[in-house]
């Protein structure tokens, strides 16, 4: 989670991590085939991406943790597409 040019990195032990990065420079050190960002704030390891759902008139992504994501409007059709290549890949 992105809070200005510090980011909040969980783990799937439930561990977290702040580290000074912004989180677009952090994304640039990973790979594009597993990160993607649904939203300004958030950068997203695709492997855990439990499901994609619309409700009401937004796109909400489960994780394998059970926390959910607004995917930004402006970036639906894009993380859409990524996440159909990641699923292809694995």
């Amino acid at each position: 989670v992105g809070e200005g040019n510090y980011t909040h990195i969980h783990f799937s032990d439930g561990n977290t991590l702040l580290v000074a990065l912004t989180l677009k420079k952090l994304s640039a050190r990973l790979p594009e085939t597993w990160f993607a960002r649904p939203h300004r704030k958030y950068l997203v390891n695709l492997y855990f991406v439990r499901s994609m759902q619309q409700e009401d008139e937004q796109m909400v992504l489960t994780l394998k943790t059970g926390e959910q994501i607004v995917v930004s409007r402006r970036r639906v059709t894009g993380f859409k597409a990524q996440i159909q290549e990641f699923r292809k890949l694995n």
